[in-house]
């Protein structure tokens, strides 16, 4: 999940690559607010978003595949899913499509995604390492 104005990722890691419609809007209920206009692609998955009741999301989406190869905003409505799809592109070939065994995908999808916030964050990376073991191990005063 992206946030529409880029400043937030959200990944969530669904086993064997398999996400059932009831895991997903379980999902969108847990991290999306009510009353969000929701943008995707028309996987049939995401059918019914609009009728979560209780929510009242907006459900609009883009059919990418009769825009063209590589096309992900509607032309007429504006609805853009490029964002999320350039990220699944990264980290299909950065990561899914790099070799890696199966049981050590989810550490490797979070390494990717924290190198990409630290990234767009124009942070230096060793700096935020150090600072997320501290955070971790905070050091405990010792009296000798």
């Amino acid at each position: 999940m992206i946030e529409k104005d880029g400043s937030g990722y959200r990944l969530e890691i669904c086993l064997d690559n398999e996400c059932p419609r009831d895991t997903l809007f379980s999902l969108i209920q847990k991290h999306i607010a009510p009353g969000t206009e929701i943008w995707t692609d028309c996987w049939k998955a995401y059918e019914g978003l609009a009728d979560i009741p209780g929510k009242n999301y907006t459900h609009k989406t883009v059919n990418h595949r009769s825009l063209g190869v590589g096309r992900f905003v509607d032309p007429t409505s504006g609805v853009n899913i490029q964002a999320i799809k350039g990220s699944w592109k990264h980290l299909k070939y950065g990561v899914i499509n790099a070799g890696y065994k199966k049981e050590d995908l989810a550490d490797h999808l979070c390494t990717y995604m924290w190198h990409r916030i630290v990234r767009k964050r124009g942070e230096d990376p060793f700096d935020c390492m150090w600072q997320a073991i501290k955070n971790i191990y905070p050091i405990k005063e010792c009296n000798l």
